[in-house]
């Protein structure tokens, strides 16, 4: 009997086929005998989704045009998927000659909502794949002894139906609601003389609208006084301060209030509690995006990018893309027995003060990804880029406090009235044991407070404190990920660092500012949300909701087809009201600039897509703007007539799009007025960015403006 198993990736075939047996290479796939299945088992990998949901002109040409307002809303009648590209296809044809041959398949993707669609998308299309494949396993171990364990215990696929139901109609609402909304956006905005590209989403949207009403909050921001009524203990010279806080606004009626305080304070309770405070939890994406954004300025995306190739290319750190903060205890295991070479590997004097798994950070079994934690292979700092060693660090450290003890403090709490209801407190605390903060950042000073008893008269010396109050915190990126992502539940890990960069790069809804990457919307960003106002694209409370649908649709307590014709008539009823909607647009258009395009010859061919050709953007009505693009449209790929006062001429343009790099130039002076003569070339550095290069400094780039 021969089974095949179906994996999301191919990093999961080895502790998955180490888990039943011995493995062995044949004929380019993994293959063991299993024991345990009875079987010869042959290991297939997905490489993740291989189709992707058909464009609007495949399911009818009148919707190829993008200016018809008649045509919206588009609904296909059923939603179709396409293999997305050459190397899919060639994925996909290993996988159906594996399943064709084979009398079983067990599906072994990923145990979430996309991991279902993968694989299901797959079986459907391919005869006889969905009756082959009866049973299902659900494993998030990165360990053979925990895929074992996975595998003993398969689960039906009827039990998963659900699961996937959820994934597709989160598939197809994506579309819905991105594919007409961003087509009335663009052709209502065109025709007000706005050219700005329009997109529009589910999770996008609403992250734009948060930055947005940040932005907004802060300009009409106006400081203002208030006052506080402070109690000072002179003799202790102890402060005690109302609680609930309670600010005056008015000068006036605070001294009313404070004319009616007494001198004596007398105290109401003492109590002390010794708080036990637990490590901080192990690392998901998002917490870890938000973490590096804030200590060091790093982009969501630059972080997913590192931790992808120190997972796919190194090996040293567990799948990046996860939503959990836990492990299960075959990670444990394996995470105790490395715990000195973690440690030594950071030069951090740490002993293992908790050996044992605490239900904080450990459970028997989890859903989906385990959190992010370094593997059993310890990395060799010397051979990792600062990027890759601060986020390696930063997953290490997380997990070794892990093992580290509770911080134990005691606190004090004194409360007491001036014969009126308002009470006033004063705190203490003294630590005990530091625990894990004496391993972390974290302000951990004793404050003491003065021996009280209840029924205690104390003198007091009243006073009225003015202050002022401050503008409101500006957005971070490092806060998008760590703290309002997670509070409406918009994106998943998988595609929050991927919207970010859509609304910067892309769509140029957002600026980053500084090293904190603050976040300033653009005048199409602000216009964007003042568009959408009022709708379901910039409504919170229903963003926050999206995942409350689809769990409903897991549990099956609401069917698929029938949220989706709701979403239905909401888009219809919106693409109605915007037939002749005209909402207000705080910022005016720009002119419109046209361009027409010079073809280099010969042709050049771009080195981003691979499929446009490089030509000359001209400016037919304005002055002296041109520069360098791909003829494909959706590429994005330019480069500009002149780079630091000096002019790219198209052979300096061939020369950058064939090899990377010009030829030194014959003399570039710097803004300092120092002249290099045949030492200066221009160079497309990482993500095609130009730049320059000196050839005494080897690979060293740096700008000369």
């Amino acid at each position: 009997m021969s089974i095949v198993v179906l994996t999301e990736k191919s990093s999961q075939i080895d502790p998955y086929a180490k888990a039943l047996g011995t493995p062995k290479k044949k004929q380019g796939s993994v293959w063991v005998h299993s024991a345990l299945l009875n079987a010869d088992v042959q290991f297939v990998a997905a490489s993740g989704h291989l189709f992707k949901l058909d464009g609007p002109e495949d399911y009818n040409d009148a919707w190829r045009d993008r200016s018809n307002y008649e045509q919206l809303p588009m609904v296909p009648q059923k939603f179709k998927a396409r293999i997305k590209d050459a190397r899919a296809r060639a994925s996909f044809n290993r996988i159906k000659q594996a399943i064709t041959a084979a009398d079983e398949v067990i599906l072994a993707t990923d145990p979430d909502q996309q991991g279902e669609v993968i694989g299901r998308e797959i079986l459907q299309r391919i005869p006889g794949g969905m009756e082959k494949c009866q049973r299902r396993l659900l494993n998030s171990s990165l360990t053979a002894k925990g895929a074992l364990r996975s595998f003993e215990n398969l689960v039906p696929m009827a039990k998963q139906e659900h699961l996937g139901a959820a994934g597709f109609l989160q598939n197809r609402l994506n579309w819905l609601i991105g594919m007409n909304l961003s087509r009335v956006g663009g052709i209502q905005l065109k025709k007000r003389g706005y050219y700005f590209p329009v997109a529009a989403g589910t999770v996008k949207t609403p992250t734009l609208a948060l930055v947005v009403a940040n932005d907004q909050e802060i300009k009409h921001f106006k400081e203002a006084p208030y006052w506080q009524i402070e109690l000072t203990d002179q003799a202790n010279q102890q402060r005690f301060k109302a609680q609930p806080s309670r600010h005056f606004s008015i000068e006036d009626e605070a001294k009313q209030a404070l004319a009616q305080v007494t001198d004596t304070l007398t105290i109401k309770s003492v109590d002390q509690v010794e708080q036990h405070r637990l490590p901080p939890k192990l690392f998901n994406l998002t917490a870890l995006q938000g973490y590096a954004a804030k200590k060091w300025g790093y982009s969501g995306t630059e972080v997913l990018e590192t931790m992808e190739h120190l997972y796919k290319d190194l090996a040293i750190t567990s799948y990046p893309r996860t939503e959990s903060t836990v492990i299960e205890d075959a990670e444990f295991d394996y995470l105790k027995a490395n715990f000195n070479d973690y440690a030594a590997t950071l030069n951090l004097k740490m002993a293992m003060q908790v050996p044992d798994a605490r239900p904080e950070f450990v459970k028997t079994t989890t859903d989906g990804h385990p959190a992010l934690i370094p593997t059993d292979k310890v990395a060799d700092l010397s051979q990792l880029t600062e990027r890759e060693r601060r986020c390696y660090g930063a997953v290490v450290k997380r997990t070794l406090l892990m093992f580290a003890g509770d911080c134990v403090l005691d606190k004090t709490v004194v409360k007491g009235t001036l014969g009126t209801e308002q009470i006033y407190e004063a705190t203490g605390q003294q630590f005990k044991d530091l625990g894990w903060t004496e391993f972390d950042v974290v302000k951990t000073e004793n404050r003491e407070l003065p021996s009280y008893q209840q029924g205690q008269q104390v003198k007091i010396e009243t006073s009225l404190v003015e202050g002022k109050t401050k503008v409101p915190q500006r957005i971070t990126e490092g806060m998008l990920f760590s703290k309002l992502f997670p509070k409406y539940n918009l994106g998943t890990p998988a595609t929050r660092a991927g919207i970010v960069s859509e609304l910067i790069e892309k769509n140029h809804y957002i600026e980053v500012k500084g090293k904190r990457r603050e976040l300033y919307p653009t005048s199409e960003g602000i216009n964007m949300v003042a568009f959408w106002q009022g709708t379901l694209l910039t409504d919170l409370k229903l963003a926050k909701s999206w995942q409350d649908i689809f769990d409903k649709v897991i549990q099956g307590n609401m069917q698929p087809d029938r949220y989706q014709e709701q979403m239905v008539e909401a888009l219809t009823d919106i693409v109605a009201d915007y037939r002749t909607k005209k909402p207000d647009l705080p910022i005016a258009p720009k002119p419109h600039t046209s361009y027409e395009f010079k073809p280099l010859t010969p042709a050049v061919k771009c080195p981003k897509c691979h499929r446009g050709e490089l030509g000359l953007l001209v400016a037919t009505n304005a002055k002296n703007n041109q520069f360098y693009a791909c003829s494909q449209k959706k590429c994005h790929f330019s480069l500009p007539n002149k780079y630091s006062g000096i002019a790219l001429t198209s052979e300096l343009v061939r020369q950058l799009a064939t090899k990377k790099q010009t030829d030194w130039l014959p003399e570039v002076k710097s803004s300092q007025g120092k002249v290099y003569r045949n030492q200066v070339a221009f160079i497309l550095a990482e993500k095609l960015k130009l730049q320059w290069t000196f050839k005494q400094t080897a690979k060293k780039t740096e700008r000369t403006d």
